[in-house]
């Protein structure tokens, strides 16, 4: 875990200006994004990790969405990986107490 605790909070970087700028607070506050963020087909994104559920932003309404479905614990560096459907597949990391799981999930688009 973090030592310094799971964070909302978000930040948007401007390679113009090449500096980041507060922005918003996801739904969930999460810990290791590592990985986790994909970037939808609809242009959309896709959080993924370091909570016990997914969100997706929408960068049109600048929302954050939690997405159906869990994964029963807080998943911390999972890996999240788009797939040629659209959907994406979710699997391992660990939870709060350093257990490995191998499950996997899917993320329908």
């Amino acid at each position: 875990r973090d030592a310094g605790g799971a964070y909302n909070t978000t930040e948007i970087y401007d390679p113009k200006t090449k500096t980041f700028s507060k922005f918003g607070e996801m739904k969930l506050s999460r810990y290791k994004l590592n990985g986790t963020t994909v970037l939808l087909k609809n242009g959309k994104l896709l959080i993924a990790g370091g909570a016990n559920r997914a969100e997706v932003f929408d960068p049109a309404s600048k929302t954050f969405t939690v997405t159906e479905g869990n994964f029963e614990t807080t998943r911390l560096f999972v890996t999240a990986t788009l797939l040629e459907n659209g959907h994406v597949l979710i699997v391992g990391g660990y939870d709060n107490n350093n257990a490995v799981s191998s499950k996997a999930w899917v993320y329908r688009a």
